[in-house]
């Protein structure tokens, strides 16, 4: 299940994205205390769900797990992290304020390239899923590493089983059809429900979970073309592994 984390290719570095408004399980989750803290399933957090998942399918070292959070949350991530994995996280880059996936992903592709490697793979996750079937996930990542090492972004699919709008939706290339990994032809952000329906009947479509897999170099290649402004601003405002308030401020939020 487990892959060697120090292969010729790049170390891997698991990155959680830990941020959250507390509002979608509200009172238990709440600004402070976001779902990710939760004991949902189990004694056990799903952010420390997401770390022993990470580590265990990755085969990467504690050492080399990264998480992505805002400043308000390092002192609770220590904790229920230090509890899981037997000592405080190495690396904890926190946000000022929150500014989206993207920007939280080209900081931690910064923060990869210049303390691990820039041909190191970045594992994204968000710190709240709960995985049912983790063999299939460990498949996948395996099916995905290659692609990676290839320079592709590779993002993971969730065969969908309704019609939710509170998705985004990948349409893959039918020309890859039966493929473990397959080119992407469209993403959708969070269509209509009748929208979503159809995409549901047509079975071209899958949930997009928010997982991805890309080495540090590959995806700051990608936002230098396609989101310059975005990364010129991480630039800015990570300086020694710290992120400056002002500077990251004006980051726009995408």
């Amino acid at each position: 299940m487990a892959q060697s984390s120090n292969n010729a290719s790049g170390i891997i570095v698991p990155v959680i994205l830990c941020g959250g408004s507390g509002t979608r399980l509200w009172p238990a989750s709440r600004e402070s205390h976001p779902k990710q803290f939760l004991s949902l399933t189990g004694e056990t957090s799903l952010l420390q769900n997401t770390a022993s998942r990470a580590l265990r399918i990755s085969g990467a070292k504690a050492s080399n797990l990264v998480v992505v959070t805002l400043a308000a949350m390092k002192t609770l991530i220590e904790k229920q992290l230090s509890e899981t994995l037997g000592g405080s996280p190495s690396h904890i880059v926190s946000e000022p304020c929150a500014r989206n996936t993207a920007a939280a992903v080209a900081a931690a592709a910064r923060y990869v390239a210049q303390n691990f490697d820039e041909d190191a793979l970045m594992w994204v996750l968000p710190s709240d899923h709960h995985i049912g079937n983790e063999l299939a996930l460990a498949q996948s990542f395996a099916h995905a590493l290659d692609a990676a090492r290839d320079k592709k972004l590779v993002t993971f699919g969730i065969t969908p089983t309704r019609p939710d709008t509170g998705y985004g939706y990948i349409r893959a290339k039918k020309s890859d059809a039966g493929k473990t990994v397959m080119g992407v032809e469209e993403f959708v952000e969070k269509p209509n429900f009748d929208t979503a329906k159809k995409y549901l009947q047509s079975g071209d479509y899958m949930w997009n979970s928010g997982m991805f897999l890309f080495s540090a170099k590959t995806v700051l290649d990608e936002f230098e073309t396609h989101a310059p402004d975005i990364l010129a601003g991480v630039q800015a405002a990570l300086q020694h592994g710290v992120l400056d308030a002002p500077a990251y401020a004006k980051i726009p939020s995408q």
